[in-house]
C-alpha cells in the first residue's frame, strides 16, 4: 500500500504541474521513505483529500494538502496508540474522523477518551498481547505487519449509534477503537484479530475489488441489522472465518481460565453461524474478483475441515 501511494503521489505531482508548485525535495523524501518504512495513516487520507481537490479544481486546498504530505516523515517503529486529539500535526483528528464517519445514513461521534480510560485500555492491551502472542503468534505477527498505530476514540454520551472498534482503506494501517468497550484481555483481542481482518483485505485490493457489485446493490448481512453492500458482505463472512481460527487457537491453548474458555467456546460458534450465513450469500449473489475468490475459497476450505473435526 504504501510503494502505491508512492506511485500515486509521484502521478499526481506531474499532474500538478502548471497548477501550483509542489516541494519537490520533500516529495522525493517521501517517496523514497515509502519504500521502506511507515508513514502515519493520516497520510493516506490527506491523498484521498488531494486527489478529490485536484479533480474538482480546488486548487489552493490540493496545494495545502500536498505541502503536508510533502512534509511527512517516516514513523518510529512498533505499534504507537494515541488518543484521537493527540495525532500529530493540527489537523490529525479531523483527519481521522473524516476518513472513519463516511456513512451519511449512520452517524458517529469520535471523541477524546478520558485519560484513565485511555490509560487502563493501554495497560490491558499490553497484557493481551503479552499473554496471548505466543499462543496466536500469526495472529501477532499480522498485525504487527499491516497495523502501525491504535487511536483510541469513543462516542458522544447519549448519541443513537455507538462504535466499538473500526478501519478504513483511508487509514492504511490504523485501527480506531472505543476504549469503553473491550473491558477484557480477552475483548481486546478480539477486537484487534477482527479489525486487523479488514485491514488485510484492503491490501488484497490494491489491484482489483474484492467484488465487482456496485455499492447501491445491498443484501442480508450477517452482522448488521441493515442491509449492506456485498464488499461489506465479504468483508463481515472471511472475517468471521478469521475468527473462528483466532478462538480455536485460545481454546486450545489450554491457558484460558474457565470463563474465557466459555466466552471463547460461545464466540466460536457464533463465528461458525454467522459465516455461513454470509457465505450463502457470497455464493450466491457476489460477482468475485479472482482476488475475492481465492480468499473465500480460503476462508470456506478452512471452516469445512474446522467444523467438521
Amino acid at each position: 500500500m504504501h510503494a502505491e501511494l508512492a506511485s500515486s503521489l509521484a502521478y499526481l505531482a506531474d499532474e500538478a504541474r502548471g497548477h501550483f508548485d509542489v516541494d519537490t525535495t520533500g516529495l522525493a523524501t517521501v517517496i523514497e521513505g515509502l519504500k521502506a518504512e511507515r508513514f502515519e495513516p493520516i497520510t493516506f487520507e490527506r491523498y484521498y483529500q488531494l486527489v478529490a481537490a485536484m479533480s474538482e479544481g480546488r486548487l489552493a486546498e490540493a496545494k495545502a494538502l500536498f505541502d503536508a504530505i510533502c512534509a511527512a516523515r517516516p514513523m518510529a517503529p512498533g505499534l504507537t496508540i494515541a488518543s484521537i486529539d493527540d495525532i500529530a500535526g493540527p489537523d490529525g483528528a479531523a483527519l481521522i474522523r473524516s476518513a472513519m464517519d463516511t456513512d451519511p445514513t449512520t452517524r458517529f461521534s469520535f471523541l477524546q477518551p478520558p485519560a484513565d480510560m485511555a490509560e487502563a485500555f493501554r495497560s490491558r492491551l499490553d497484557r493481551a498481547w503479552a499473554r496471548f502472542e505466543p499462543v496466536v503468534p500469526e495472529l501477532f505477527a499480522e498485525v504487527r505487519a499491516v497495523i502501525g498505530q491504535v487511536v483510541l476514540a469513543v462516542g458522544e454520551p447519549g448519541g443513537t449509534y455507538h462504535f466499538d472498534g473500526g478501519s478504513s482503506y483511508r487509514l492504511w494501517g490504523a485501527l480506531v477503537l472505543n476504549p469503553s468497550f473491550h473491558p477484557t484481555e480477552m475483548d481486546v483481542v478480539e477486537v484487534i484479530g477482527h479489525e486487523s481482518g479488514h485491514t488485510l483485505l484492503f491490501g488484497h485490493s490494491i489491484d482489483e475489488p474484492l467484488v465487482f457489485n456496485p455499492d447501491d446493490e445491498l443484501f442480508k448481512s450477517p452482522l448488521r441489522l441493515d442491509p449492506r453492500p456485498m464488499d461489506g458482505i465479504f468483508h463481515a463472512t472471511f472475517v468471521l472465518a478469521r475468527m473462528h481460527w483466532t478462538m480455536s487457537k485460545l481454546i486450545d491453548s489450554g491457558l484460558l481460565t474457565a470463563e474465557e474458555a466459555a466466552h471463547a467456546e460461545e464466540a466460536r460458534q457464533s463465528d461458525a453461524r454467522l459465516f455461513h450465513d454470509g457465505l450463502q450469500t457470497v455464493r450466491a449473489s457476489a460477482r468475485l474478483s479472482g482476488s475475492g475468490a481465492r480468499l473465500i475459497d480460503a476462508a470456506e476450505a478452512y471452516m469445512a475441515q474446522a467444523t467438521r473435526a
